[in-house]
Order: structure tokens, then C-alpha cells, then sequence
């Protein structure tokens, strides 16, 4: 009977279900921690109230299941150089740390928690061959260096934690839960990591891959400081951007099928690749797209932020109620099918946006800023208000229907094919300036404030401003269309006005005065109309050159000059004044070399309602006589001289009004 007595106690201590029900530290082959229902081999229960540990120093096999944790129970079970395999892990509180070891699990890993269960992977694996990881409620953490070989279902309201340095081959994660990344997660070998329905947040972890992979996210939440994908291409259906940065790098990608969207009060930063398939959303705070390269279509709320920093955008539309900045930005991608869209809301370009391919479309916004438009390229502005700034032109700008502008805008035109298409108005406040400087063409109708030509262009389609144009230094002619303004027209600084030849329609015309001012011309090959006063000032130049030019009146500095070409015996191509002709300076006349100019002849080369004053000096290439000034006209007469009739010489002639002094002077 002692002997049968004897073996029960064996049996009871090594077999069936035993549980640890003391707080103490032990080693799993301590009796003394299992109580009375001795070291297990069936299945085990650690869920002593309160914290301690137990140790494996020796491999394990259990038979049914081994449960960690429970109520009030914070337990640690160190597989220490050592091995547990069992057929069922219930996780229910506390944490399995493995080091120099390995767990086994040949049907489910089962997470139950009222709060967090880790798995701490110092040195070794965990394994769950066939069921896989549930995380029925809670959340189960995996710290260290953790292999993740199982399929991981989550449910709703709980979370997987990737708080380790991870490595996958492959990975499958589902269920409704929340898989959270502030660690890393590499995937090896060209693995696969698919999230089915579950949100996979990365809260300032790092999504790698050691070979081309791919991960595909159902939901993909960044919330957390300097989240980082690289060596992988990641598909979402959605994106949540709540906080922090997500630095996709130059080897990575970012493709969202349907929806990003921006809600925080803070700034989050996207750098790398990013394809927005569907709509992306900053519905609060800001959006910096930092060195990125961007292909999506964006709404930006009132109040909201999209910040394009040293970005290349390929593809993008975007609706603007808030503001977009730029800073460094390249629109286009090697083809000319690349777009950028802004439409509505503030936008600041804080140094120049590069339109480099394809066209950039602004659209009823408010912006000011820089814009360089290269060869090849096309940007239009579309009922904008342009506060201050310069566009740099190579290719083709378009104005369309109303461009206003606050302040003074610059357009510079690096080369003659430049191309400025105007449709509509451009509507300056006054007191504003329209620069145009480099060279190439300008069209179009500005109204109020200045345009200023500053440097050589041609227009073929008209220019009509409904207030100042200035030519300073520059050169403006007509190279098929008209020039029309309403107030003064002023060149000045060595610039030139040109009515050009080829055409009666080429016509320069002025309500106001026309202001010639130091060494300036004014050059009439086609039609000049002045409403007002023609004054010019010392050192310029109105050439009449078989041109048409009217004007109501004439004002002349003493060193300016009235140069006229005789080529026909009407008086129609001279200056018309119909008042007042001051005149003074020099009169400089041209005989064409199609018009013989016989001796004795007397050629118009001004009319006038009436005069004061008289030319100072005159030249002409066929010897005239004198100068008459008779009540409506001043004429030349051609007087003897031993050139041929018709011909031209090179020698000029200069006659002083006042003859009769330099007489007198003779005698004395």
C-alpha cells in the first residue's frame, strides 16, 4: 500500500494540469513553485497575483496548453537558453522573454487582455506553426528582435505592437484591429507583407526591405515622430496622416488607391515618392511635402496647409480654400502630358516654382511669388490676383480671362521664341508696375497701374493699356498688332518705340501724351496717334519714316530732334500737330532714294495748326536751301547744288536759323 501511495504522488507531481500560484521566483522544475499539483507535462496555469518569474533552463514540452497571466497577475516566463513547445498559448497578462531560446507553438498563439501582453525576443524565436497569433481583446507588444513567420489576427478595439526590430519573410495581418509600428519591420527576400482590414500605424517606426518587396496596407495611419519606408514599394488603400513625418526613401514608394487625408493641428511631413490614385484631403493643420515627388490630386480646407518644399510634383490637382506654399518646387517629369492644377485659396511661392514639363494652371487664387517657365513648358494664370513677384518665361506663358496684380509683377523672357499669350484683362491696382524685361513678345489689355518695357519686344497680337506704358532702356514695336494706351506713353533711358512697316494695322495710338525722354526714339513706320502733347525731351528723337504720326500737340528740348523721310510728294507721312507746335532742336531730313527731289523743289515735312518757335538746326542729305515756316506747315526747298538729281550724298548739310548773326560776325 506504501508503494501504490508512493507512485500516485510521482504521477501527481510530473503529469496533468498544475498551476503556479505563488508570487515567487523560480525555475520551472521547482515543485515547490507549482504547490501541490507538481511540475506539469499536460498543460500549466501561471497566474500568481502579483509580479515575479518563472525560468525554463531546460526544455519543455507540454502536452494541451500552457496560459500566462490573469487577474491581477503580472508574471514572466524567461525561456533562458532553453526550448518550450506546446500545442496551445494563452496570453492573458504579464510577458514571455526569450533569450538564447525558442518557443514553439503547434496550433494558436491566443492574446486575451484587459491591457498588454509583450513578447520580448531578446535572443532567439517564437513560432506558431499551424493556428498562428489571435489577438482576441488587448494588446499584445513584441519587443526585441522578433521573427514574424505567423499569420496575425486582430480583432477590433485591440492592437499588435511592432515595438522591436523586426524581420519578416512573410507577414499577413488581419481582422479589424491596429497593427503599430514604432520599431522596425524588415521584410527579407523579396517578402510580402499584406494587411487585409486592419489600420496599420506607423507611430515613428521604420517599414524596410533587404530586396525589392512589396507591403500592402488596407488602412495606413502615420502618427508619431520620423516614420520611415524604404527599399519597398507600399500600396494603401487610405492614408491618415494625424502627426509626425513619414520619410518615404528614394528607394521606396508610396502608392494610396483611394483616399490621403491630413487631420492634425500640428505639421506632418512626407519626403520620397508619393502616388495619390484617388483624392488627397488637408483638412486641418499642414501637409509639407519635403524633397518628394508627387503624384496627386489635393483639396486643401480653409485654414489648412499644403507646403511644397524642394518638391518635383508630376501629376497634381489641386483645390485650394486654405494655402499653398512653395518653396524650390518643379512641376513636369520628362513629358509634356505632366500637370499641375491650383485652384482658389492664398498661394506664396517663397522662392521660384519651376515649370519644367508639361503646364501649371493657376486659377482664381491669390499668389504671389516666382515663377520660372522653362523651354518646352507651358503655365497659364486664370483669374488670379498676384500680389508681387517675377515670372521667368523660356516657354509659354498664357494670361487668361481677369489677371489682376497688387504691387509690381516682373515678366522676364529669356528668349525671343519666349511666348506670352494675354486673353481678358490684366488689371493692376494704381500705382503698380508690369515689368517686362529679356526679350520676346508681349500682347494683351492691362488695365490701371504701369506696364514698363525694359527690354526688346515685339507684339503680334496688340497691346492695349488703359493707363501708363513706359519703355525704359528697352524696345517695344509693333510687329503686327496695335499699341494703345489711355494715358502717357514714356520712353526714356536709351529706350525705342517702333511702329513697324509691314502694315498699316501696326499702329501705336495714345489718349494721353507720348514723353520721349534722354536719348530715346521713337521710330513711325507705321502709325502714331497721340491724343495729347508729343514732348520731347533732351537728346531723343521722333523719327517720321514714310509713317503716319498725329498728335494734338508738339513740344521740343532744344537738344531733341525731328527726324522726317521724304519719299513721295504728299504731305500725309509727316508729323500732323493739330495745335501748337513748339518747335526747337533739329530737324534731320532723309530723301528715300525711290524719290527724286528736284532743285528748286519744296517738300512738306510738318503740319501744324499753328508754331512757336523755330528749329535750332537742320540736315539734310540733298542740300536744301532753307527751312520755311509758313502758317499751317514748315517746308524744306532744295536749293543749287552740283550733286546729281535723285541721288543720294553722303554729305550733310547744316543750316543755323540764325544765318544773319553768323553774317554779321564775318565783318567783325
Amino acid at each position: 500500500m506504501k508503494i501504490v501511495a508512493v507512485l500516485c504522488m510521482i504521477l501527481a507531481i510530473t503529469y496533468g494540469q498544475s498551476t503556479w500560484s505563488q508570487a515567487i521566483n523560480g525555475t520551472w522544475n521547482s515543485i515547490t513553485g507549482w504547490g501541490t499539483g507538481g511540475i506539469p507535462t499536460d498543460s500549466a496555469i501561471i497566474n500568481a497575483i502579483g509580479s515575479f518569474v518563472v525560468s525554463i533552463n531546460s526544455p519543455v514540452t507540454l502536452i494541451t496548453s500552457l496560459t500566462l497571466g490573469g487577474s491581477g497577475s503580472l508574471p514572466t516566463l524567461f525561456v533562458n537558453g532553453s526550448s518550450l513547445s506546446v500545442p496551445a498559448l494563452n496570453l492573458v497578462s504579464g510577458t514571455l522573454l526569450v533569450v538564447n531560446g525558442s518557443v514553439s507553438v503547434t496550433g494558436k498563439i491566443l492574446v486575451n487582455t484587459n491591457g498588454t501582453v509583450i513578447i520580448d525576443i531578446a535572443s532567439g524565436t517564437i513560432q506558431s506553426i499551424l493556428g498562428g497569433t489571435e489577438i482576441a481583446k488587448g494588446q499584445l507588444q513584441l519587443l526585441g528582435a522578433t521573427a514574424l513567420t505567423d499569420t496575425y489576427k486582430i480583432a477590433n478595439g485591440s492592437a499588435l505592437l511592432l515595438s522591436g526590430q523586426h524581420t519578416a519573410a512573410s507577414c499577413k495581418f488581419s481582422g479589424d484591429g491596429t497593427v503599430s509600428l514604432t520599431g522596425s519591420l524588415t521584410l527579407n527576400n523579396a517578402a510580402d507583407c499584406e494587411v487585409d482590414s486592419n489600420t496599420f500605424v506607423l507611430a515613428g517606426g521604420f517599414l524596410n526591405s533587404t530586396a525589392a518587396s512589396t507591403a500592402e496596407f488596407a488602412s495606413l495611419v502615420v502618427n508619431g515622430a520620423n516614420s520611415t519606408i524604404q527599399g519597398l514599394q507600399v500600396e494603401a488603400t487610405a492614408v491618415s496622416l494625424v502627426s509626425g513625418s513619414l520619410n518615404i526613401a528614394t528607394t521606396a514608394s508610396l502608392t494610396v488607391e483611394e483616399s490621403l487625408t491630413v487631420s492634425t493641428s500640428g505639421i506632418v511631413t512626407v519626403m520620397g515618392q508619393l502616388n495619390v490614385l484617388g483624392q488627397a484631403a488637408v483638412n486641418q493643420g499642414t501637409l509639407l511635402l519635403q524633397s518628394a515627388v508627387v503624384y496627386a490630386n489635393t483639396t486643401v480646407a480653409n485654414g489648412a496647409q499644403l507646403a511644397v518644399n524642394n518638391t518635383r510634383l508630376v501629376a497634381a490637382y489641386i483645390r485650394n480654400a486654405g494655402t499653398v506654399t512653395f518653396n524650390n518646387a518643379v512641376a513636369g517629369l520628362n513629358s509634356t502630358a505632366n500637370y499641375v492644377t491650383v485652384i482658389g485659396g492664398q498661394v506664396y511661392i517663397n522662392s521660384a516654382l519651376t515649370v519644367q514639363f508639361g503646364a501649371a494652371y493657376f486659377s482664381n487664387v491669390t499668389a504671389q511669388g516666382a515663377i520660372a517657365i522653362q523651354a518646352g513648358a507651358k503655365a497659364t494664370l486664370d483669374n488670379v490676383m498676384w500680389t508681387a513677384g517675377k515670372i521667368n518665361n523660356t516657354g509659354n506663358l498664357i494670361l487668361s480671362n481677369a489677371i489682376e496684380y497688387a504691387g509690381d509683377l516682373y515678366y522676364y523672357a529669356t528668349t525671343q521664341s519666349a511666348s506670352l499669350s494675354v486673353t481678358g484683362a490684366v488689371t493692376a491696382t494704381d500705382g503698380s508696375i508690369f515689368h517686362f524685361s529679356g526679350q520676346g513678345n508681349v500682347e494683351g489689355s492691362y488695365s490701371n497701374g504701369t506696364v514698363s518695357i525694359e527690354g526688346s519686344f515685339a507684339t503680334s497680337a496688340g497691346v492695349k493699356v488703359d493707363g501708363i506704358l513706359q519703355v525704359i532702356g528697352g524696345a517695344l514695336s509693333t510687329a503686327q498688332g496695335n499699341i494703345q494706351t489711355t494715358k502717357d506713353i514714356i520712353v526714356t533711358k536709351s529706350g525705342m518705340l517702333i511702329a513697324s512697316i509691314n502694315s498699316t494695322a501696326m499702329n501705336i495710338s495714345t489718349n494721353a501724351n507720348l514723353i520721349v525722354n534722354a536719348t530715346s526714339q521713337v521710330i513711325v513706320q507705321g502709325a502714331l496717334s497721340v491724343g495729347a502733347t508729343i514732348q520731347l525731351g533732351a537728346q531723343s528723337t521722333l523719327n517720321v519714316t514714310k509713317g503716319y504720326a498725329s498728335a494734338l500737340a508738339l513740344t521740343m528740348d532744344s537738344a531733341s530732334t525731328y527726324a522726317v523721310t521724304v519719299f513721295s510728294n504728299t504731305t500725309s507721312r509727316v508729323l500732323n500737330v493739330v495745335n501748337n507746335a513748339q518747335l526747337s532742336g533739329s530737324l534731320e531730313v532723309d530723301i528715300d532714294a525711290s524719290f527724286t527731289f528736284g532743285i528748286g523743289q519744296t517738300q512738306t515735312v510738318m503740319t501744324y495748326g499753328a508754331r512757336t518757335g523755330t528749329f535750332g538746326m537742320f540736315s539734310i542729305k540733298r542740300d536744301p536751301d532753307s527751312v520755311n515756316y509758313g502758317a499751317k506747315s514748315a517746308t524744306v526747298t532744295r536749293g543749287t547744288d552740283t550733286s546729281s538729281s535723285g541721288m543720294n550724298s553722303d554729305a550733310s548739310a547744316f543750316h543755323v536759323a540764325i544765318l544773319p548773326l553768323a553774317f554779321l560776325a564775318y565783318f567783325f
